[in-house]
């Protein structure tokens, strides 16, 4: 049987765990899934008996919606190197064997949490990762754009021209062409590419297309400006889909 797997930092508050359940939806019935709670290792008589009522309130949660068989605690030494750590969670990552992986790093100790998102950027190489993240003020989850950060590096000199003509205009493909005076097939494959890696926003006004640099192509954007002043890189390199 198919199985996801959700490893979620946890400290002393369940609310980050009642929201993240909330705000994703089960997965479809031929699809097991397990939820793995990242916490620390107890260290003291006061922090274990705050662990184990939040834990308690948690399973009465998640039993009441159908989830408390597959619970699981990973408990780690909160004074361990992160590499220790790091480690110590993808063994038991494999040990699940799930082709699917969601991480939230809303709660919790700070440097699982770190070490986590470490732990997302290497599977999303070889599983289907997501990578969530919540504030204690905002009731979202946030969702970090994996793939997008992996494309960064595979980013050169156009893909840079492009999202800065466009960071605070719309243009049409047309216009862009002429803007940086390159052929419009090849405007075109640059802007296909950053439109799939959510780095540009597509808007469709009757027949013709104009594009915007989004959030996260703002972000490239700059990435792209110090890469380029650091390494003088002078020709784009061509992204494959």
């Amino acid at each position: 049987m198919p199985c996801r797997l959700r490893l979620i930092t946890f400290g002393w508050s369940p609310e980050f765990v009642y929201r993240h359940i909330v705000k994703l939806p089960p997965p479809p019935d031929d699809v097991r899934e397990v939820i793995v709670l990242v916490v620390p290792e107890s260290q003291d008589r006061y922090s274990k008996e705050k662990f184990e009522e939040a834990l308690s309130e948690l399973r009465k949660f998640l039993s009441s919606i159908g989830y408390g068989e597959d619970l699981e605690v990973l408990a780690l030494d909160p004074l361990a190197e992160p590499l220790r750590v790091l480690s110590k969670v993808l063994s038991h990552v494999l040990s699940k064997n799930c082709e699917e992986v969601i991480i939230d790093v809303s709660g919790g100790l700070r440097l699982y949490n770190v070490v986590l998102a470490m732990l997302a950027m290497f599977l999303s190489e070889v599983l289907k990762v997501r990578l969530l993240v919540g504030l204690e003020t905002m009731p979202k989850l946030y969702e970090m754009p994996l793939e997008a950060f992996k494309l960064l590096n595979r980013l050169g000199r156009v893909h840079y021209e492009v999202l800065k003509l466009i960071s605070n205009r719309e243009l049409s493909s047309v216009e862009i062409s002429k803007h940086i005076g390159r052929d419009i097939s090849y405007v075109r494959k640059i802007l296909k590419q950053l439109t799939r890696a959510r780095m540009v926003e597509r808007i469709q006004r009757g027949r013709t297309s104009f594009f915007k640099a989004s959030e996260l192509g703002l972000v490239a954007e700059l990435f792209l400006e110090l890469k380029l002043r650091n390494l003088n890189d002078r020709q784009p390199i061509p992204l494959k889909y």
